[in-house]
């Protein structure tokens, strides 16, 4: 029995095994797919305003969306007192203050939402005497310290009243004039925020003014 070369099997074996490898390394192909995502879909209600009861505000952003597949659609909520809820910039006049929500749907079913604030400052039923005088307030909205200045205010003396939005008195100030000038500063960064009413009042002048505490 003759005995077996295994040495020439196996180096044939290994040859037949590297000519089908390089066979295999020439047929591999590189295949490159680009794919064009587009841009997150992007939603802006619009900015936090205030408006006096019975004003108007538009809702929505410039634009209110962006990004995504396009042809948006609208849904704004609560529904009441929008003109239309289905516009991408609707109109609202809202009773009292209201945060609404828009969510907005691309063509291809991708969806996100925003809100916005609408600050309704309500009638009082305070009047005001005075419109011959000139008095600023300043910042407003303020964050904290408010100024109160006037330079032709009449008498000695004028009392600062800071009231809620539904006239609610919250404190009084005496407040000295030198020379008719009024020169007052009132810290509000202790209350909370909202809006607010500062009332000046003496024997000759009542002056109302709308503030905004952020």
């Amino acid at each position: 029995m003759k005995p077996r070369n295994y040495s020439i099997l196996t180096f044939l074996i290994s040859i037949v095994l590297i000519i089908f490898g390089i066979y295999i390394a020439e047929a591999q192909t590189t295949v490159t797919l680009n794919v064009n995502q587009p841009a997150a879909l992007l939603v802006d209600a619009g900015i936090d305003v205030s408006i006096n009861e019975g004003e108007s505000a538009t809702l929505g952003g410039t634009p209110t969306a962006t990004g995504g597949y396009g042809d948006y659609s609208y849904l704004w909520s609560p529904s009441t007192d929008i003109d239309n809820p289905a516009l991408s910039n609707p109109l609202v006049t809202p009773a009292s203050t209201t945060i609404y929500s828009v969510s907005v749907t691309d063509a291809k079913g991708c969806t996100n939402s925003d809100n916005i604030s609408i600050t309704v400052i309500p009638q009082t039923g305070l009047t005001e005497k005075d419109n011959k005088h000139s008095i600023t307030l300043f910042p407003n909205p303020v964050r904290g310290l408010l100024s109160i200045r006037s330079s032709d205010l009449p008498g000695n003396i004028i009392t600062v009243y800071l009231l809620n939005s539904t006239g609610q008195i919250i404190f009084i100030k005496p407040a000295i004039l030198q020379n008719n000038i009024l020169d007052e500063t009132l810290d509000l960064s202790g209350l909370p925020k909202g809006s607010y009413i500062i009332k000046l009042e003496n024997e000759d002048v009542i002056h109302i003014n709308h503030i905004i505490l952020q």
